[in-house]
């Protein structure tokens, strides 16, 4: 992931120092792999159970984020909806 993001960086850098794109996930595996025997890095890190959240994700992973500020707000929001979850998942569990 963090090979296709400083990839995807260079579109902000002159044409003469811009890399093609146009592959870079297909070349990295990111949403499809090339053998059936490994499956790409998508697949090794969905753990969503529902059809918006693998939508969610794959928009994450397509369009990667580069500004701090927006990270650690979807970091403290991921945070906060994991301890819903948490807190839901103890209580009903007793």
């Amino acid at each position: 992931l963090d090979i296709a993001t400083s990839v995807l960086m260079n579109l902000e850098k002159p044409p003469e120092c811009q890399v093609d794109t146009s592959n870079t996930f297909n070349d990295l595996e990111i949403f499809n792999s090339v053998s059936e025997d490994t499956p790409s890095v998508v697949k090794s890190l969905d753990k969503t159970y529902t059809f918006m959240g693998k939508s969610k994700l794959h928009q994450v992973l397509r369009n990667p984020v580069a500004d701090i500020k927006t990270l650690k707000g979807l970091q403290k929001n991921i945070r906060a909806i994991r301890n819903v979850i948490d807190d839901k998942f103890i209580v009903s569990r007793n």
